[in-house]
């Protein structure tokens, strides 16, 4: 197996065309975050001569079988656009076998870092310290068979979020649902919306850093079907209730930013934005809608697929690998004690690290 390292910007079209037929063949990997589209993005939005996003590119017998995109600092590595990106994957044919360890040698670097990757049966599971979750609906047979599975599996949801609409439009006003819509003012709030949720929990605004606010907004500013940025709102009475941005490409949406008015809290805004987006979805030509995690109670009766993610990192020199074992490591110990709410704090520390790389 041979890795050759290239940036986006350079990456010739079958090569890009090879990457996109990889990642169609495997439907856990549908999201515009592991798209050839994605480094790229990340790329022009770090807006520097040289700032490290590169493809290490892998091939057998001289032809491209994996792509893993990357961004090199300061003797370390992350997958691109970590840690905002919610899922990472080596994007491969399932049969390909490769060691990380190979990897992180041929990119020059000490230690790759990695918080939400795929690693389903996949080269990184031996790495793998802190087990996440992704959720997918399949939406391809349309809104309604989609709903009669869900009830079909047990789930109550769909029902409760119908009665608290119902409610809603009661107490409140008329509940209406845009999707998508191309309000500029609707799509500052959901920063705001973010910002607030985020300082109440005590937890770093990734958004607030400048490259990745450039990134959303260009996502916004040019859709498209191979890649770009949709945003969805709800408002309630005529004020705006909750709102989501998704990157959109290749028949997949991923919620990437999920936000309300907490004023609104008692009708779960989110989550009726959420159905709403399901029930527009197949119509618009999307047949899987990656859910956001931050509301997992909600994706996991939602979804009709788990994708297992996780937490991790490569090591090949002793002193970049000890760093980084002993942070996971104060995580294990305290996540075993009386102690365990504590073991957000390495993780917060880490994304604020990654946030001004």
């Amino acid at each position: 197996m041979e890795i050759e390292i290239l940036r986006p910007r350079l990456m010739p079209p079958e090569m890009t065309a090879r990457w996109t037929a990889l990642q169609r063949s495997r439907p856990e990997l549908a999201s515009p975050f592991l798209s050839p589209h994605w480094p790229r993005a990340v790329e022009r939005a770090l807006e520097a001569p040289d700032c490290g996003v590169r493809i290490a590119v892998l091939r057998d017998n001289g032809a491209s079988v994996g792509f893993m995109p990357v961004r090199i600092d300061k003797g370390s590595a992350a997958p691109a656009g970590a840690p905002l990106a919610p899922i990472e994957a080596l994007v491969a044919e399932p049969s390909v076998e490769m060691d990380p360890r190979a990897l992180v040698r041929a990119l020059g670097v000490g230690r790759l870092d990695f918080g939400r990757m795929f690693t389903q049966a996949g080269p990184f599971a031996p790495f793998a310290r802190s087990p996440r979750r992704a959720w997918i609906a399949e939406m391809s047979e349309g809104w309604g068979a989609y709903a009669r599975s869900r009830r079909r599996d047990g789930g109550a949801l769909l029902k409760r979020l119908a009665e608290l609409r119902r409610h809603a439009e009661r107490e409140v006003g008329p509940v209406k649902a845009t999707t998508p819509s191309q309000s500029k003012g609707d799509f500052a709030q959901l920063f705001a919306f973010n910002r607030s949720r985020l300082h109440a929990l005590g937890m770093a605004d990734g958004f607030e850093a400048r490259w990745p606010a450039r990134l959303m907004r260009a996502a916004f500013a040019e859709p498209g079907d191979a890649f770009g940025g949709a945003l969805f709102t709800l408002h309630i009475g005529g004020e705006l209730a909750a709102a989501q941005f998704h990157l959109t490409g290749d028949g997949a949406l991923h919620a990437w930013m999920v936000a309300h008015d907490a004023r609104f809290e008692a009708f779960e805004p989110s989550r009726l934005l959420t159905c709403d987006i399901l029930k527009w979805a197949p119509g618009a030509g999307y047949d899987r809608v990656c859910m956001s995690g931050e509301d997992e109670t909600a994706a996991r009766e939602l979804a009709t697929m788990r994708v297992d993610l996780a937490g991790g990192f490569v090591g090949v020199r002793p002193a970049a690998t000890l760093v980084r074992r002993a942070a996971f490591g104060v995580r294990e110990v305290f996540g075993r004690s009386p102690l365990a709410a504590l073991t957000a704090l390495p993780v917060r520390a880490m994304r604020r690290y990654e946030f001004a790389r």
